[in-house]
This record gives structure tokens, C-alpha cells and sequence, in this order.
């Protein structure tokens, strides 16, 4: 009988004791409020001088008299939500403590009738680490462009011209075939036309590389030169519209564009059902806007790319990253009749496109 009566206090025990465990290991300070939003009670592993004030400051305090005016209201609209709605709520704010501006998320959930949880993280040291993660992405962006600009260029100043050294050899040598055997004269004409394949396949893959015309003349007539070329190369049907007329941008800005026009197209080769597409791009209220549409069977969980797919996985995570380094987003519209890329990149200050 004894042992029986042990058994609900042992199972207790064992309880708090796992709620208390999982409660250290939680990176979180928990906060406990009724429904007027007065602090009620303090959990947290941290130290003391990591919270915004110390318990017995807030304790009994409601959180108008607690946080910043700003804030405060926020929160009361939060607190009186989640106790109408029982949804979870969640708050991402910066806040001043100790001197030091940090960023904190805040869950509240609904804990009875009468009372909320309010689950505090601080997100800013994972917030520093991914802008320290998309600085370094855009820098190995930059440096990729830069590696493909200086392989174009080596390819078209020295590979090519090489290939052109030999062509012009092979065309003397053409002078004397009255000389040769037919086998010989075979062997050149043979020759000739590997050389003339070469070159052109060379000067293909270095302005597909890096445009020459892109430094010089801007993203349309690169656009337009592009589009020609994989029209030639697919027996795709890829139109383009555009403003006659389109000022100048940042150099890596039109790059960027550029390789984006370029990945998506090159998803429509791979992936679409679709043997036509169109592109256009125009100006409006200090936007660049950015349009690639195709006809095809739209997205399927294959060609969206993944954990075990090679489809569109990487090339969408680069064109983010590209947009992302000038403020821009990505929108994507998917129906059974094709796909529609949809880019927004704000026009640098200074620049204004017409």
C-alpha cells in the first residue's frame, strides 16, 4: 500500500524533472502573463544581465510600464489577439539592452483562459551570421563573374586569335592541294573545318561567358544578341520586348540581370515542355521589372529541384542571391499552361532608366 501510494508522487517527480531538463536546454526566456499583460512570472537559463531588466523590476509590472512606449503597444495588440484568436503570435524587434542593440523574436501562445506564455529568443547573433553568410555570397558572385569575364576575354584575345593564326596557315596551304595526293588534300580540307568548328564554338562559349557587348553597349543588345544565339542553337522560339530606349545601370547590376535572363532560360531549355518563352523587361516607379514566360506544363515537385533533384533548386537560389544583393525579390507563378518569372530590382539612386 505503501509503495502504491509512492507511485503518483514518484511519476510526479519524474515529470518536473523532464519539464525542468528540457527547460534547460532551451536557448529561450519564458515569460508568464495574464490576460492585462503583467508579468506574472520569469523563466530563463540566462544570466541575469542578459535580460532587458531584471526579474524583481518587472515582476508585477505590466508590460506597458516594462517596455518601450513603441514596443509596448505592439505587444497589447499581440496579447489581446492571441487571447481572442488562441492563434500564435509572433513579434521580431530590436532592443537596446545593457547599451548594446540586439534582435529578439517573441512567441506568445495562449496558456489558459487567463494567462499567455511569452517565448523570448535572441535571433542576433544568427541574424549577424546570415548577413555574414550573404556578404560572402555576394562576393563570390562578384568573383565568379569576375573568373567568367576574364576567361571570355582570354579565350576570345588568345584562343581565338590562335584558332585565326591557324585558319589563315591552312588557307596557304590551300594555295599548294596541286601539290598534294587526294588524301592529303583531304586531310586539310578535314582540318579547315575543325578549325573553322573551333573557332566558332570558342568565340560561342566566351561571349555566352561574358558578352563583350554587355561592358560596351549595356544589357538590351546583350539581351537580344543571347536570345538569338540560343534561338539558333535550341530551334526555340524566345521572344524579346523592350523600351527602345534603356539608360545605363551599374555594370554588376546589368551582370546580375543578365545571368538571370540567363538561368531562366536556360530552366526552360532543361526543364519546360515549352518550345517558346518571351522576356521583357521595362522601368516603372524606380523599379526594374524583369518578366520570363514560358508555355509549358509548369512546375512539378521533379523540376523544382531538392534534396535529390538537379532541377531548378539552384539556379532559383542563385537568382535570389542576385536579386537579393540590390534589394530586389523573386516572384513565381506556376499553372499547368507555364511558368512565370517575376523580378523587382530598385533602381540605384542616381540611375533613372527610361
Amino acid at each position: 500500500m505503501l509503495g502504491g501510494r509512492n507511485k503518483p508522487m514518484n511519476v510526479l517527480v519524474k515529470s518536473e524533472a523532464r519539464c525542468e531538463a528540457i527547460l534547460n536546454a532551451l536557448p529561450d526566456v519564458i515569460f508568464l502573463l495574464d490576460e492585462d499583460g503583467t508579468y506574472l512570472d520569469c523563466y530563463s537559463t540566462k544570466s541575469i544581465d542578459d535580460l532587458y531588466a531584471p526579474p524583481d523590476q518587472f515582476l508585477g509590472k505590466n508590460v506597458r510600464d516594462v517596455m518601450p512606449p513603441e514596443l509596448s503597444v505592439v505587444f497589447a495588440e499581440k496579447l489581446k489577439h492571441v487571447l481572442k484568436t488562441d492563434e500564435l503570435a509572433t513579434v521580431e524587434y530590436p532592443l537596446t539592452t545593457h547599451g548594446e542593440s540586439k534582435l529578439f523574436e517573441t512567441r506568445i501562445v495562449k496558456c489558459d483562459d487567463h494567462r499567455l506564455l511569452c517565448i523570448m529568443r535572441d535571433l542576433t547573433e544568427k541574424k549577424r551570421t546570415e548577413e555574414d553568410l550573404r556578404r560572402l555570397s555576394s562576393r563570390l558572385l562578384t568573383r565568379h563573374d569576375e573568373e567568367r569575364r576574364k576567361i571570355a576575354r582570354e579565350l576570345h584575345d588568345v584562343t581565338a586569335q590562335n584558332l585565326y593564326a591557324i585558319r589563315i596557315y591552312l588557307a596557304n596551304l590551300r594555295q599548294q592541294m596541286d601539290q598534294f595526293t587526294a588524301g592529303q588534300a583531304q586531310i586539310l580540307m578535314d582540318c579547315e573545318s575543325l578549325c573553322e568548328q573551333c573557332l566558332h564554338d570558342v568565340r560561342t562559349l566566351s561571349y555566352t561567358l561574358h558578352p563583350p557587348a554587355l561592358d560596351r553597349l549595356g544589357l538590351t543588345p546583350s539581351v537580344v544578341w543571347y536570345i538569338d544565339a540560343l534561338n539558333k542553337r535550341t530551334g526555340m522560339n524566345i521572344q524579346f520586348e523592350a523600351p527602345h530606349h534603356v539608360d545605363r545601370l551599374p555594370l554588376e547590376m546589368e551582370t546580375d540581370i543578365f545571368r538571370i535572363i540567363q538561368e531562366g532560360l536556360r530552366n526552360i531549355t532543361l526543364h519546360s515542355t515549352s518550345r517558346t518563352a518571351m522576356v521583357h523587361f521595362h522601368c516603372e516607379a524606380g523599379q526594374f521589372v524583369l518578366q520570363i514566360t514560358d508555355n509549358g506544363c509548369g512546375l512539378t515537385h521533379k523540376n523544382r529541384g531538392g534534396q535529390n533533384g538537379d532541377g531548378l533548386g539552384i539556379g532559383l537560389s542563385s537568382i535570389r542571391e542576385r536579386l537579393r544583393r540590390w534589394g530586389g525579390h523573386l516572384h513565381i507563378q506556376s499553372a499547368p499552361d507555364g511558368v512565370a518569372l517575376l523580378a523587382h530590382v530598385p533602381i540605384p539612386e542616381g540611375e533613372s532608366p527610361t
